[in-house]
């Protein structure tokens, strides 16, 4: 049986999902390239979705 994706991702695995270091993970999110993470409790966590809606984004700047 496959785990399911997680909707919410460490930042870690955002590095991962994007081939760039945690540094560099964080410093697109201070230049609005990704999106800003969200606080669960004493956690940071980035939704998937607002992952795969900043792709979305730079694809359709790019084919512009």
């Amino acid at each position: 049986m496959t785990e399911p994706e997680a909707r919410f991702l460490r930042v870690h695995e955002v590095a991962d999902l994007f081939g760039i270091s945690v540094a560099t993970t964080w410093r697109h999110v201070s230049a609005g390239i990704l999106p800003q993470p969200v606080r669960l409790g004493r956690v940071t966590r980035w939704d998937r979705a607002d992952l795969e809606a900043a792709i979305t984004r730079a694809k359709a700047r790019e084919a512009a």
